[in-house]
């Protein structure tokens, strides 16, 4: 089992800023700082990198398809507990119902077959 960041056991509130900053691609130092002076926690560039690398891994994807950032933030507990690939699958169904327009091309091609 991995051993876990020191940004992995901050509180909620402070997590939530920090996978804010890091989804809205905010700067390693920038964050480091962020932390050390608001909450006196001293986190060097490279503790960042990771826990940034890492948050962008795990909800890269639903930013990716559209989902705002703050969306991801309030409903992540609910994300976590659903697993993230099960959220991108009902995300990308969702845009496939608003949009059916754009994957028509898909009707065409089977009906061809």
């Amino acid at each position: 089992m991995p051993i876990k960041s020191k940004l992995e056991t901050l509180p909620n509130n402070i997590k939530d800023v920090l996978i804010e900053k890091a989804l809205s691609k905010e700067g390693y130092q920038s964050i480091s700082d962020f932390l050390n002076i608001q909450h006196g926690i001293k986190a060097g560039k490279s503790v960042s990198w990771r826990f940034c690398k890492a948050t962008r891994d795990k909800y890269g994807v639903l930013v990716a398809l559209g989902m705002p950032i703050k969306e991801i933030i309030k409903n992540r507990p609910l994300i976590d507990a659903l697993g993230v690939e099960q959220v991108k699958q009902q995300l990308v169904a969702k845009l496939a119902e608003k949009s059916p327009l754009l994957f028509a091309y898909l009707d065409d091609k089977e009906g061809k077959q």
